[in-house]
């Protein structure tokens, strides 16, 4: 995935499009699998075997269109500065134009920021159109997704990257030539630390969106997170945020959001229970077993989540070594729950554990 705004001649386009080739044969088997999945990968959630499908179809499908809009950009900036394009070639998986012209420094170098000035704003729109789609097709909004961070990451890190491999022309060569445009070198330093800074700090959200639209959760997300935004101190939306995660199979987001709802809300006996389940999923024992003997002290809990705070209890007792203790508390368990199979398993565990001695290991 390379553009150019002009091939040097210690690279051999023949190897480019020998590479482009071959992306393009993966492109073609990707469309195969998409017809041989059909309906089943583009309505519902996306399944967990499907994934690996979407990064394809993000990848080999959706970027050659980021790598044409690359090249374009080149085209407008060089049309813009009075030039003309001598050649646009596009060939799927890269590409290059030759200006012709007298554009001065800044010209040159507003031809190469463009193209990438093109690829980002192509990255964020992918990014956008993701939220739209993905509330009603998963899967596509995963495609369009991951399509987006590609495109951006390429942009602001492994294309400026490449500019350190001196075989080729690269524009980030043109844009931080700082012995001949200083200032505008600077300028586009600036922004580019910005935008790096920014993606790192959205790389969290970025996570939680992607999970949200392959697992057809993002309406939920979205409200959860709203309410929060409007009211810190809101506990139903922070117990809301937090069994998302739980229930998404998110066992440290769940963990994170129920200890920051405990933080801004106060104690809560639900929060203390997500906190501990979420604790107990990660095999962190020990750390689990005290918010779960708090969830079961408070009161406000409905039954049901008791019922539950009990057993992963005498769960994690069991895996702390506290063998008497966790029978005790299986004992205090009532249908189904004391009939659930992991419940059984752990209870064997813990009768046929020796004193002082668990194993830790679901």
């Amino acid at each position: 995935m390379l553009a150019q705004l002009q091939m040097d001649r210690t690279v051999s386009t023949d190897a480019m499009d020998l590479v482009s080739l071959l992306y393009g044969l993966v492109a073609i088997a990707t469309l195969f699998a998409l017809v041989r999945r059909g309906r089943k990968f583009w309505r519902g959630p996306l399944a967990a075997r499907d994934e690996q499908l979407a990064w394809a179809c993000a990848f080999f499908l959706v970027i050659p269109v980021g790598v044409l809009l690359h090249e374009l950009g080149h085209a407008v900036a060089t049309w813009s500065v009075g030039g003309e394009v001598a050649q646009l070639s596009w060939r799927v998986y890269w590409g290059f134009i030759v200006p012709v012209g007298e554009f001065g420094a800044l010209g040159s170098w507003w031809i190469a920021l463009a193209g990438n000035v093109g690829g980002l704003l192509f990255g964020a729109g992918l990014l956008g159109l993701a939220t739209v789609i993905g509330r009603r097709r998963p899967a596509a909004g995963r495609v369009l997704l991951v399509a987006g961070q590609l495109e951006i990451v390429f942009t602001l890190v492994v294309y400026p990257l490449l500019t350190l491999d001196g075989s080729f022309a690269s524009d980030w060569k043109t844009i931080y030539d700082f012995t001949v445009t200083p200032i505008a070198s600077s300028i586009a330093a600036a922004a580019h630390a910005g935008l790096l800074g920014a993606l790192w700090m959205s790389r969290r959200r970025l996570l939680e969106l992607g999970w949200a639209i392959a697992g057809a959760r993002l309406d939920d997300l979205r409200g959860s997170r709203a309410a929060v935004v409007r009211d810190p101190a809101d506990v139903v939306a922070r117990r809301k945020l937090s069994n998302l995660f739980f229930d998404g199979h998110r066992p440290q987001w769940a963990a994170e959001a129920a200890a920051q709802g405990l933080k801004d809300c106060g104690e809560d006996s639900t929060l203390y229970a997500i906190l501990g389940g979420a604790l107990l999923r990660r095999h962190c024992f020990h750390e689990a077993l005290g918010p779960l003997t708090r969830a079961e002290e408070l009161s406000g809990a409905a039954p049901e989540t008791r019922a539950w705070v009990r057993a992963h209890r005498a769960i994690a007792l069991t895996a702390t070594g506290a063998t008497a203790d966790a029978l005790d508390a299986f004992s205090t368990l009532d249908e189904p729950m004391a009939s659930d199979p992991a419940v059984l398993a752990w209870r064997e565990r813990a009768q046929a554990a020796p004193a002082g001695r668990a194993r830790t290991q679901p």
